[in-house]
């Protein structure tokens, strides 16, 4: 309740400093009032609209808002500010203007703690126990007000980039990243990296068995004996950050906060997959299961280089049905082919990198009773296990795999000469996880499946999240890459690019 109130007293600042040279009568309260309640109307109408939170940064859009709006809207928008903005004048008082004390006051102090010095709002923020949800920004800005979270989002990235900084990242340097490179003379192939929530193997639980063998025939038969291991960056939780890996190609380092997808603005990062790729002529479509609001995916994907998003908000190709808490890997995999398709036909000369965020599989593990009953039990030295989370976890497996599996034959032969990446994004949050005995004994490495050409791949050697877009451009150039060393000088110029 602290930010509410702290909300409180700049809205409450703000309003007397614009009432300050104004005029004293009973209107000026009004026109005080009226940029503000703009900014509560404006901030709710941006979220309805575009399905996330404005940004400071956002103001830089406002030429592309105007071109996609009615000439009668731009026409009205016009009108609507000259009346206020001559009203205004006329209520302006010049011998209160003579002296805006308090006008300058308050807005030099805005500007200081949040621009200047913004280590001061970051630190009120802390103070005041401010509870930022990097997984959920529309609790955060709840908890916190929305003129708060502008202005804390603000000067986050403010001070980030003051940090930065610091370690001599100039425009110049922060451009001229040899990183994930492509060959212009290899082999410019179909991509499709497609990352699952919470998708593991139940069988590496020693100690563990199951009534019926969790993952699906179809699938154990297909791809399951080509697995290879990667270690994410994450357990339980913090999908963004494995995304930021596998979509960079640097360690998720957390140095400026626990998740640096909140950091991105939609300024470019050109050191990043997706943007390596659209430069070399590849048409980049990002599809994720859930709304553009969560982990402020629209800012960080934009950034990373996607042409396209897709997202469950009425406005793109993806559907669920109204009942489910997040949609089912099969209806995600059937309605992104039936895409896919469509645009291998419009761009038949146009590579494609398909990346897909499936959501499936997160807490609470929900199954569909009807389409998906659960049946699988699990045991632990002969005895029922009586955990009820891990067990729709582990029926929830079977049909992903079921799911994967028939994706899988589909996009082949679909798109035969293209690399397919099936990866989880880390472990799900299982109660007491050491003691079921997962055998990799490392609860961030994870299985993932790789198809070239139509071929499952087994890989030497056991990777990392931030590996696999190596793997990638290993794929496209036809030779081994030479993985950078100095990663954390990447990742801070990636940061750089990224909150301009």
């Amino acid at each position: 309740m602290g930010f509410l109130k702290l909300e409180v007293v700049i809205v409450a600042l703000l309003g007397l400093a614009f009432k300050s040279i104004l005029k004293d009568k009973w209107y000026s309260y009004v026109l005080a009032s009226v940029p503000i309640l703009f900014f509560y109307f404006f901030f709710n109408e941006f979220y309805i609209y575009f399905d996330r939170f404005p940004k400071i940064s956002d103001v830089n859009e406002i030429p592309e808002m105007f071109s996609v709006i009615s000439t009668f809207e731009v026409f009205l928008t016009l009108i609507v500010a000259i009346c206020y903005f001559s009203l205004l004048i006329w209520a302006i008082d010049i011998n209160k203007l003579k002296r805006p004390y308090l006008l300058v006051s308050v807005f030099l102090l805005l500007i200081i703690s949040v621009k200047v010095s913004p280590k001061l709002y970051i630190n009120l923020f802390e103070k005041l126990n401010f509870e930022y949800i990097t997984w959920d920004l529309k609790k955060t800005v709840v908890s916190s007000g929305y003129l708060n979270f502008i202005l804390y989002e603000e000067a986050s990235k403010n001070y980030l980039f003051k940090e930065l900084a610091k370690g001599s990242f100039s425009k110049k340097d922060s451009n001229q990243i040899p990183h994930l490179q492509i060959d212009p003379s290899g082999r410019l192939k179909n991509i499709h990296l497609i990352v699952l929530e919470s998708f593991y193997d139940p069988n590496m639980f020693e100690g563990i068995t199951y009534s019926v063998n969790p993952i699906h025939p179809s699938f154990e038969t297909s791809v399951y004996p080509y697995k290879n291991y990667s270690v994410a960056p994450v357990y339980a939780g913090g999908t963004p950050q494995s995304e930021f890996e596998l979509l960079t190609g640097v360690p998720a380092l957390a140095l400026f906060g626990s998740v640096e997808f909140n950091f991105f603005t939609g300024a470019k990062v050109k050191a990043s997959l997706p943007n390596q790729l659209r430069e070399a002529g590849y048409y980049t479509v990002a599809t994720n299961g859930l709304t553009p609001d969560i982990f402020n995916s629209y800012n960080a994907y934009k950034g990373l280089g996607f042409e396209e998003q897709n997202y469950i908000n009425g406005t793109t190709y993806l559907r669920k049905k109204k009942e489910n808490l997040v949609i089912f890997d099969g209806d995600l995999f059937d309605q992104n082919l039936k895409y896919i398709d469509s645009v291998l036909q419009a761009k038949p000369f146009t590579p494609i990198f398909n990346y897909v965020m499936g959501m499936y599989g997160h807490s609470p593990f929900e199954l569909d009773k009807e389409r998906h009953p659960s049946f699988i039990e699990v045991f632990k030295n002969g005895n029922k296990l009586k955990n009820s989370r891990f067990e729709r976890s582990v029926n929830q497996i079977y049909y992903r795999t079921e799911a994967i599996s028939k994706y899988i034959d589909r996009l082949i032969a679909l798109d035969p000469n293209s690399m397919i990446i099936i990866i989880g994004d880390h472990l799900p949050k299982i109660d007491k996880i050491k003691d079921l005995g997962y055998q990799l004994d490392n609860t961030k490495r994870l299985p993932f499946y790789v198809i070239k050409d139509s071929n499952p791949v087994k890989l030497e050697g056991e990777f990392k999240h931030f590996e696999i877009p190596h793997l990638i451009i290993e794929y496209l150039n036809k030779k081994k890459v030479i993985n950078e060393k100095d990663y954390e000088t990447i990742y801070m110029q990636i940061l750089y690019q990224a909150i301009k």
